[in-house]
Formats: structure tokens, sequence, C-alpha cells
């Protein structure tokens, strides 16, 4: 019995060896379709697009540190590949979700694309110019004389003081007690009046533009009495430049255009404009809260929407969208949106800005007073206002 089970040994033993001295074929594997696996390579292209490529130039040791992450990310993940692949599942759903809800509407809070946001509250923007600080290069302005702002129609009798004010180079709006409706001569004074066309480094962005926006930066002095109310900067169009210069002061014409904001009692701020008169689609938003219309004058939009603060900087901005034109008639849909800090406060559609498709913007309507024409306006003390981080975007062409 015993040499039987030594025989029985040997054998096994000896078919085990001839067995394992042959080649062993090789083995093809499949490409890995986890998601786990799928994020990996796309985040290597992701690293690899962001790094310029120059010749046959060495990795920056950023590169090679992102690459480092990227590695000891994926061998974490090819561990856990069934836990990962939840992860990487539930994260690209929610960045298209996301995604889908970032596109830019008219009356969200968007991203600046890296502008100051108060200043530049939109998207896709195509050309700017700045005064502000945050603003460098070829796009940015000193506002320092007339000339950097290409300031003209200037009623010469209100002196523009270009200064230095808590940080900013700025312009100052002096009131004298009782100063109101740009009165000159021997009565109290206050205020600015012109138009500008805009720096000499980019002021003609705005010709080819069909939406854009301005914003600046304003400080009402501490202590500032607002009394009944007054006119701020604001953009204005028109058919030709001279034409869209006389709408404002009671003057209303279809070929023209205005909005300027305003502080009403107690430092309640609006948007005033003056319209085309001719269409009735710009009379559509007067029944809304916050609107006041009349047949002489500008009317309000967005009226106590938000409250000019005294005593610190505040970034106003406003956007306005040019109407259409199909077979040679304005169709209603342009628009005017307003924002503080950033925030919109008010958006209106449905507008008609232009009457013909020669109509365009034509540049900042640069005036601040006191008025109202009567006395009861005037302003009740002598106080400053400044403007400063003047800034203009074009959207859209």
């Amino acid at each position: 019995m015993f040499a039987l089970k030594t025989i029985v040994t040997f054998l096994a033993f000896l078919a085990f060896t001839l067995v394992s001295a042959r080649p062993i074929a090789p083995r093809r594997c499949r490409a890995p379709t986890s998601s786990a696996q799928s994020s990996q390579v796309a985040s290597a292209t992701i690293i690899n697009t962001d790094v310029p490529v120059s010749g046959t130039s060495t990795p920056s040791a950023a590169t090679l540190k992102a690459s480092s992450t990227i590695s000891a990310t994926a061998t974490a993940s090819a561990t856990e590949t069934s836990k990962s692949s939840t992860v990487k599942s539930t994260a690209t759903s929610d960045k298209t979700s996301s995604s889908d809800a970032a596109k830019p509407t008219s009356s969200s809070k968007p991203s600046s694309s890296g502008l100051p946001s108060g200043l530049f509250p939109v998207q896709d923007v195509l050309d700017f110019y700045s005064s502000s600080d945050e603003v460098s290069g070829d796009n940015h302005f000193d506002l320092d004389s007339d000339e950097s702002i290409g300031a003209t129609k200037i009623l010469s009798a209100l002196p523009r003081e270009y200064v230095d004010f808590q940080g900013k180079k700025a312009l100052r709006s002096h009131f004298a007690k009782g100063a109101y409706d740009l009165k000159t001569g021997d009565v109290p004074t206050g205020g600015l009046s012109f138009y500008a066309t805009g720096p000499k480094n980019g002021g003609d962005i705005l010709k080819s533009a069909t939406e854009a926006t301005f914003g600046y930066s304003v400080f009402f002095t501490d202590g500032f009495k607002f009394n009944l109310g007054g006119k701020m900067p604001g953009l204005f169009g028109g058919q030709t430049f001279d034409i869209s210069t006389s709408c404002s002061g009671g003057r209303r014409d279809d070929a023209c255009w205005s909005g300027r904001f305003m502080f009403r009692p107690n430092g309640q701020g609006e948007l005033y404009t003056y319209l085309p008169p001719k269409f009735d689609v710009n009379q559509a938003f007067c029944d809304e809260d916050g609107s006041h219309c009349n047949d002489v004058f500008g009317a309000s939009i967005g009226r106590g929407e938000f409250t000019w603060p005294t005593g610190e900087w505040f970034a106003i901005s406003q956007r306005v969208k040019l109407n259409s034109f199909k077979n040679g008639q304005p169709v209603a849909d342009g628009e005017i949106e307003m924002f503080a800090n950033g925030e919109s406060k008010k958006l209106v559609k449905n507008l008609i800005l232009s009457n013909t498709e020669e109509g365009g913007f034509q540049g900042l309507q640069f005036q601040n007073f006191f008025g109202g024409h009567e006395e009861e306006w005037a302003s009740p003390q002598s106080q400053d206002i400044y403007f400063a981080d003047i800034s203009v975007a074009v959207t859209q062409k």
C-alpha cells in the first residue's frame, strides 16, 4: 500500500512540473471604463490645457505638484472604485445643473469675470474702460481732468475739481446752500453739467454697442441732506450726439433717450428716464410699484428700490440694451436695468429706445444738481458729492 501511494504522488508531481513549464499566454486587458478612471483622464487633460506649451520647456514646480496630486488621487480612487464612481457621478450631475443655473439672465447677479462687480455687474464683457484702481493696463485711465473723460458741452460756470478723496481719484461736485437747477449768476450755485464721450484710450467703444453698462462710485458726505432730490449721471443716446443732448429738462423727443439716476427725499434711489414718447410700450411700466410717470418730464423707475448712503463709497450702475429692428421697424425688446453695489434692483423690458437703426449710444450724461426747477428743491446746506471709478462696459455689438 505504501509503495502504491509513493508511485501516485510521484506521478502527480511529474504532471504538475510539465504543466508549469509551458509558456504563459499574454492576457488582453480591456480599457478601464469606471467613472473614477475616466475622471483621472479628464483631470489630466485640464492640467495639460492650463500649462502653456513652448517648445520642450521643463514642467514647472506647480505643474509637477499638480500632477503628483492627480496621481495620488487616482491611486486612492482605484482602491475604492465603487465609492469613487458614485461621488464622481454626483459631482458631474451637480456641475451640469450649476452651469445651467449660472447662465446670465438680466435679472440675476452674475459674476464679473474678474472686474469689480459693483461697477461691472455683467458677464461676457467685450470691451471696457475704467478709472478704478482695480483695473490696470490699457483699459485703465486716470480721472484727473476734463480731457481724461472726454468732457464736452461743459457748463463752465460750475467748477469741476479733480481731487484725491478717501483713497480714490475723484471729481468733486460742490453745492452752495440754496443751489438748485444748475442756475448760475448772482445766485447760489452748485453741481456739475457736461457730456462725456469717454477717455482717449477707449472712449469710442460705445459707438458700435447695442448693450452697455455704466457704473461709478459715489460718496455723499457725512450728514448730507437730500431735501426733495436731485439728478445723478447716466447713459444717453439717440440719432446723433447733438440731438441726444436735448433729452432732458422737460424736452422729450422720439429721436433720443436718457437714463440718469436720481436721489429723492431721505436718500431714496431711482432711475430717471426720458424715453421716446411716441411708443406706448414705453409707458407700460408706469403702473408698476416705484414707477412715476408724467406727460412733460422724465419717468421714474424703481423709486425706493435702494437708498443712497452717506459717509461712504457706494457703487451704482445701469445696463441698457437697445432695441432691435425688423424690416426697418423698431422691435420692443430694449431693456434698462439698475444695480446697487452689484445687485440688480429693477429691470424693465420691452422698451423702444431707438426709433431708427442709425440711433445708438452717445456717451455719459454727467449732470448732478438739486431739482426740480423750483427753489423748494434747493440744497439746504453747503455740501459735496464725489464721483470716482468711472466705468463703461460693452456686452453686445
